[in-house]
């Protein structure tokens, strides 16, 4: 009796240990799942959802939608098939969804839900902060601020004065981001969605058009029209800022052609500025760019770029000219005794006058104008007679418009390879050409303002 008990008691421990392991065999997979039953979120914000096992494949798919007024609605639509589901959600309501892993033939399934609020305060559909402002030299870098004559303390006064004028409604004064190089860098206080085939947001330049009144499609940029290049980015590991890995530059052709077409442009493209101290004993008045083709008198801006060529130059735009001058124009130097007392201007960033030089690096666009020059008669010498700007290539600021539309499908990476971003919270624009065009200066692109074309604008 006692040897069947014994037998008894061991049969029944080894049949509960295997019922344990088998139990553990179920459940250690869905634990390690890392997929809650419940996210909370807030409309427009993005939610992080990830999944514990990284070696087999991920299936995310939105199958059902309550709203906050109860109605309901059956959904069937494949969100994601990454690790990590992100949820960009713009309605306030309950999101039911199903998550399938599979690994070699196993698989598992997870149904979770994400519970959106609304926002406390409500969105702006324009910039609400600017994050970051490195103008190159430029003849309205300090004067747009209102720094003209009295240069900013800090380089958060920078900051605060260009939030005052690119943030929070839809077209303002602008502020000048330089020749070649120099960037913006701005936020809205929401995600900008990326909503298939069609504009996300669009970018408000500073530009002179014909027929202002008529309809855009009429309209032609005919003066100081200076493409950008814009870049976007989406806070990926949600550390609250744009990091640099994060970028993507949105690239599209011109028009009519195919996102194939992609037009020439020089992707690495850096260009060092040298700010020359004008001698004590130098007596001459800054020059007409007529009068000094050649810009080489002391207090004009030196720059030398260098491009990094890829394997293919058949899309490779080459540059010819390696160093040159920005002129400081001599109608910008203030004149007591004229009728249009001009302020004498500062080229360079007073902020950051103490620094000797300044390097970029960034997409160089094709010259999108050009000098003619003629003969004086009085023999004098020439004159510049015609400046002509035309628009020409893709991720520049507008094609014929005063206004440009962005869609954020249109991110591609450092190779050029198209990417797929779920939304975007931060937008960098950064002038796309190095060119001096005579009495215009040097071209420099200037921002008034963005807008979500998703949410309302006030």
């Amino acid at each position: 009796m006692t040897l069947l008990r014994t037998r008894f008691a061991l049969f029944a421990l080894c049949a509960a240990v295997l019922l344990f392991y088998a139990c553990r065999k179920e459940e250690i997979p869905l634990l390690s799942l890392g997929v809650l039953d419940t996210y909370q979120g807030t409309r427009l914000q993005p939610v992080y959802v990830t999944c514990g096992l990284d070696r087999g494949s991920f299936e995310w798919r939105l199958t059902h939608f309550v709203d906050a007024a109860g109605e309901e609605e059956e959904k069937d639509e494949l969100v994601s098939t990454q690790q990590t589901f992100i949820a960009i959600l713009d309605k306030v309501g309950e999101y039911t969804y199903d998550f399938t892993y599979e690994e070699n033939g196993e698989v598992i399934k997870k149904t979770f839900r994400i519970q959106i609020a609304d926002e406390i305060i409500s969105y702006s559909p324009y910039i609400a902060d600017v994050i970051d402002y490195v103008p190159a030299p430029g003849r309205f870098v300090n004067s747009y601020l209102g720094y003209a004559s009295t240069p900013p303390n800090t380089y958060e006064e920078v900051l605060a004065r260009c939030k005052t004028i690119i943030c929070g409604s839809k077209i303002n004064k602008a502020i000048s981001l330089g020749a070649f190089g120099g960037y913006v860098v701005f936020a809205f206080d929401h995600t900008v969605v990326n909503v298939p085939d069609v504009p996300d947001f669009k970018v408000f330049s500073h530009v002179n058009v014909t027929n202002p009144n008529a309809d855009p499609a009429l309209q032609r940029v005919v003066s100081n029209s200076s493409p950008g290049i814009v870049w976007v980015a989406f806070d990926a590991n949600n550390n609250g800022r744009p990091d640099e890995a994060e970028w993507y530059e949105l690239y599209r052709p011109t028009v009519n052609e195919s996102l194939e077409a992609l037009p020439k442009r020089t992707t690495k493209y850096t260009i060092t500025y040298t700010q020359n101290e004008t001698p004590a004993s130098y007596s001459g008045a800054r020059l007409d760019s007529a009068v000094a083709r050649d810009y080489k008198i002391p207090e004009h801006i030196l720059w030398e770029a260098r491009a990094e060529l890829g394997d293919s130059e058949e899309n490779t735009l080459v540059k010819e000219q390696s160093s040159g001058y920005i002129p400081k124009l001599k109608f910008d130097v203030y004149d007591p005794n004229s009728s249009q007392q001009f302020q004498n201007k500062e080229y360079w960033p007073l902020w950051r006058k103490e620094q000797s030089s300044m390097s970029f690096t960034g997409t160089l666009l094709p010259d999108n104008g050009e000098e003619e020059w003629s003969k004086i008669n009085d023999g004098t010498g020439e004159k510049l007679q015609v400046t002509s700007q035309r628009w020409v290539v893709a991720g520049a600021y507008a094609d014929n418009h005063p206004n440009t539309t962005f869609d954020i499908s249109w991110a591609v990476d450092k190779d050029g390879k198209r990417v797929h971003l779920p939304g975007i919270q931060f937008v960098k624009v950064q002038t796309g050409v190095n060119l001096q065009l005579g009495h215009n200066g040097s071209s420099c692109t200037e921002i008034q303002g963005a807008v979500d074309l998703h949410l309302k604008e006030h």
